[in-house]
C-alpha cells in the first residue's frame, strides 16, 4: 500500500513538470508573436489621429504594421520595406508643401545639358499680356541717352531722375559700361532665372537646376555660401541699392556684375566712390551701414534704368498717381523688378523661391535667415497684394516659369 502511494505521488510530480514545461513554451511563443505583432511605423498622415488601436507617441502616431495604411482607400496592404521609415530617415528628409514638391519635381529636368530654349518666348507672351504697356524700346540700364526717353525728366527717383540729371551722367563717365551681360552675345536663345530670398526655396534641392541657366539674377545680398545645394552657385548678376548690398569686401569677389538700384542721389555718390576705388567714409544719407568699398572694376557696375521702375509701378502693377502727378511710397520689390529687367533680354525667364503667404505669419520669409513673414506686413515701401497678383497673372499666362510653386494658383 505505502509503495502504491509512493509511486502515484512520483507519477504526479512528473506529470506537474512536464505540464509547466509545456506552459512556459507556450508563453514563450506567444510573446515571441505579441513582438511581431507589435513593429510599428510611422503613419505618414498628420490628420489620422489616434485612431484603430495606434499608439500615440510624442504627438505621433504610430500604427501597427500589419494594419493597412492605403490612403486610397482601397484596404490593401502596401509591402513593409515601403511601409517602414525610421525616425532617423524622417528627420533628414525635410517636408515641403505639395504644390512646392510639384513644382519642383517639374523643374528637375531642366538640369539636362539637353533643355532646350524658345526664342523669344518669355517676351512675345508679355505682349500679348500687357500690349504696349510693356515697352521694349526702354533700355534695360541707364545710358547717356537718358535724357531722350518719355518721362523719364518728370519724377525724382527711383521713378525717373529728375533735378539729377548732372549727377547721372558723371556717375555714367565712371561706370561707362552700359552693355548686356556678355554671355548674351554668344548665345542665340537665352535662358533666365530671376532667384528670390523666399523661404520656399530652403531644401528644394533646385542648385543644379538654377546653375544649368546662362543667366543667373540674383537679389540683394542673399548668399549663395552655405545654399548652394538649394539656390545654386552661378550669379551673373546681383541687383541691390547700397543699403541692400554686401558689406564686406570679400563678398564682392566674382565674376557677376553689380546693378545698381537708385532710390535716392546718395546712391550714385556711393556708386561713383566704390567705382572708382575708393572708400565711402561718409555713411550720412543712408539708413543702414553700407559697404565703404566695393573691390570690382568700374565696367561691372550698372545701373537699373528708373524708367523701368516707373513702367512697372504705375503701368503694369498699377501704383496710384495722383492727379497732380505725387506718387505713394509703394515701390516695386527687386525680385519684381528683376523679372521686368530680364523680359527684356531673355527669351525665357524662370523664377525661384517668389511668393510670400502672409496667412502664415510666423513662416521663414527668407531662405537664409530667421525673420518671419509677419515682417512683410510692417513693410511701407512694398505694396505686396498687388505685385503678387500681377505676378500670378505672368505665371498664370506662361510668360515666366515657377520653379518653386509659390506663384501658382490653386
Amino acid at each position: 500500500m505505502g509503495m502504491t502511494i509512493r509511486l502515484n505521488i512520483r507519477a504526479l510530480v512528473y506529470i506537474l513538470v512536464i505540464a509547466m514545461v509545456l506552459l512556459m513554451l507556450d508563453l514563450l511563443f506567444m510573446m515571441s508573436l505579441g513582438r511581431h505583432k507589435a513593429t510599428i511605423v510611422k503613419s505618414s498622415s498628420h490628420t489620422r489621429g489616434n485612431i484603430g488601436g495606434g499608439v500615440k507617441i510624442g504627438g505621433t502616431v504610430a500604427v501597427p504594421i500589419n494594419r493597412p495604411l492605403d490612403h486610397s482607400g482601397s484596404g490593401a496592404t502596401k509591402p513593409a520595406a515601403k511601409q517602414h521609415q525610421t525616425w532617423a530617415q524622417a528627420a533628414r528628409k525635410p517636408k515641403l508643401s505639395p504644390i512646392v514638391q510639384k513644382a519642383v519635381d517639374m523643374s528637375t529636368a531642366l538640369a539636362s545639358p539637353n533643355v532646350t530654349c524658345i526664342p523669344e518666348r518669355s517676351r512675345n507672351r508679355m505682349l500679348n499680356v500687357y500690349g504696349e504697356k510693356f515697352n521694349l524700346s526702354i533700355p534695360p540700364f541707364l545710358n547717356m541717352d537718358f535724357e531722350r526717353e518719355p518721362h523719364i525728366l518728370d519724377l525724382p527717383f527711383p521713378f525717373g531722375v529728375q533735378d539729377s540729371t548732372k549727377l547721372v551722367k558723371e556717375t555714367l563717365g565712371i561706370a561707362w559700361n552700359t552693355s548686356l551681360p556678355f554671355i548674351s552675345k554668344s548665345k542665340s536663345c537665352l535662358r533666365c532665372v530671376i532667384v528670390g530670398n523666399g523661404g520656399l526655396i530652403k531644401d528644394t534641392s533646385l542648385g543644379k537646376v538654377i546653375d544649368n541657366f546662362d543667366v543667373v539674377l540674383r537679389i540683394n545680398d542673399a548668399p549663395t555660401k552655405g545654399y548652394e545645394k538649394d539656390v545654386g552657385s552661378k550669379t551673373t548678376m546681383r541687383m541691390c541699392y547700397p543699403e541692400s548690398a554686401f558689406t564686406k569686401p570679400e563678398q564682392f569677389h566674382g565674376n557677376w556684375l553689380l546693378l545698381l538700384m537708385v532710390f535716392k542721389p546718395m546712391d550714385l555718390t556711393w556708386l561713383q566712390t566704390v567705382a572708382q576705388g575708393k572708400k565711402m567714409t561718409n555713411q550720412k544719407g543712408f539708413w543702414k551701414k553700407i559697404a565703404s568699398s566695393v573691390p570690382k572694376k568700374p565696367e561691372d557696375f550698372r545701373i537699373l534704368n528708373p524708367s523701368i521702375l516707373r513702367e512697372t509701378g504705375f503701368d503694369i502693377i498699377g501704383f496710384p498717381v495722383s492727379a497732380d502727378g505725387k506718387v505713394g511710397k509703394n515701390v516695386p520689390t527687386s525680385g519684381c523688378l528683376g523679372i521686368m529687367l530680364a523680359l527684356r533680354f531673355c527669351d525665357e525667364v524662370a523664377i525661384a523661391g517668389f511668393g510670400y503667404d502672409t496667412s502664415i505669419p510666423n513662416a521663414p520669409l527668407h531662405y537664409y535667415d530667421k525673420l518671419k513673414m509677419k515682417e512683410i506686413k510692417r513693410s511701407w515701401t512694398h505694396s505686396v497684394d498687388k505685385e503678387q497678383k500681377m505676378l500670378f497673372d505672368l505665371v498664370d499666362q506662361g510668360v515666366i516659369q515657377d520653379l518653386t510653386g509659390g506663384l501658382i494658383r490653386t
